[in-house]
């Protein structure tokens, strides 16, 4: 009888792995292409409280991306992006974090750019000089992230940079790493004052993630006159994973928490 509870036991805990699995890492290959989702948004410095969803599109022999086009205006005439500008990308579906979530090895993307060919900023063509990843957390539970990192995955001037070579080619991204590898920045979220940098990002930051995204910050380049300046196109984005422990005590009670910084509006640029 206790052997086939154990076997009971071993098989929901990796029924459980598996089926949460799916939730850290986004290739975007269940989604519809063509169609557009808000479990990924993005939005720059000059957008201000408006918020659009990802679009999705085959890249490449049957490979999917989520994508977005930067310009001067949105269809509905207000101001999307100003060369400059640093935009953002980050999860917003409930099912994609868990407030259980433990500590991840690393987090990483793939991404590509593709910018107006008419636009050229020299020496970084891709017109993004920086990108970064970062994560928002609720640490207290009250419903307000009260907690912010970011680190730097590359810079244009970086020698292996992609952003420097093929930086239109959907690629691997450096990852970053949680635990002792690698910088990250810490900021409040409220004041947006500067707090410290660390190499750890604490246990109880990973297990009450509200947001984790994406930021490129981006050339201010000249536009010469063309309204267009780039699409940008993220796959294979990995989240922070659980930890043995969280599966063992199966805690599944996703949690999403969208600050109410943004609205959500339903037409690509």
């Amino acid at each position: 009888m206790l052997k086939l509870f154990l076997t009971i036991f071993m098989v929901g805990i990796m029924i459980s792995s598996l089926g949460y699995a799916r939730r850290l890492h986004e290739d975007f290959q269940d989604y519809d292409v063509g169609n557009y989702t808000d479990d990924y948004i993005y939005y720059t410095d000059s957008s201000g409280d408006r918020a659009y969803p990802t679009y999705i599109d085959e890249v490449e022999n049957g490979i999917q991306a989520g994508g977005f086009s930067l310009s001067e205006e949105d269809g509905f005439g207000n101001e999307l992006m100003s060369p400059g500008d640093w935009v953002y990308w980050e999860n917003y579906d409930e099912g994609k974090l868990s407030d259980n979530a433990s500590v991840a090895k690393w987090f990483e993307a793939h991404l590509a750019f593709v910018p107006n060919e008419n636009i050229t900023h020299e020496p970084n063509p891709s017109l993004v000089d920086e990108v970064w990843y970062y994560i928002y957390a609720d640490t207290t539970g009250d419903g307000d992230d009260d907690t912010y990192f970011e680190s730097q995955a590359t810079g244009a001037d970086d020698p292996d940079s992609p952003l420097a070579g093929n930086f239109d080619i959907l690629q691997a991204y450096p990852r970053r790493y949680f635990d002792g590898k690698d910088e990250w920045d810490e900021w409040d979220p409220e004041t947006w004052d500067f707090i410290a940098s660390t190499n750890e990002v604490p246990t109880n930051v990973l297990e009450s993630l509200t947001a984790v995204g994406i930021q490129f910050r981006t050339a201010a380049f000249d536009p010469d006159g063309e309204e267009y300046y780039m699409d940008i196109w993220v796959d294979n984005f990995v989240v922070p994973e659980p930890s043995m422990f969280v599966l063992l005590l199966g805690g599944f009670g996703f949690t999403f928490l969208f600050r109410g910084r943004r609205d959500c509006i339903g037409k690509r640029t």
